[in-house]
């Protein structure tokens, strides 16, 4: 679990929860980019927002890390 650390030194928070708050979809998409470095195949994340509030851009975000082309919805 040595990159849970790895995260929380990059991302300067406590691993159990992280708030960041994004001006807009490029940089929500980058953030999340990042954030992708840290996951592995058997990571779960859990997203909870209102609607609009960027959870599938960040999903998109994670999707490009990953090389994946299709449709994030």
């Amino acid at each position: 679990m040595e990159y849970l650390k790895e995260i929380e030194n990059f991302f300067n928070c406590n691993i159990n929860e992280i708030n960041y708050i994004s001006k807009n979809e490029n940089s929500t998409k980058v953030f999340a980019k990042n954030f992708a470095k840290f996951l592995s195949n058997d990571s779960i994340l859990s997203l909870d927002g209102e609607l609009g509030s960027g959870k599938t851009v960040f999903m998109k975000g994670i999707a490009s890390y990953f090389n994946i082309e299709s449709d994030v919805s």
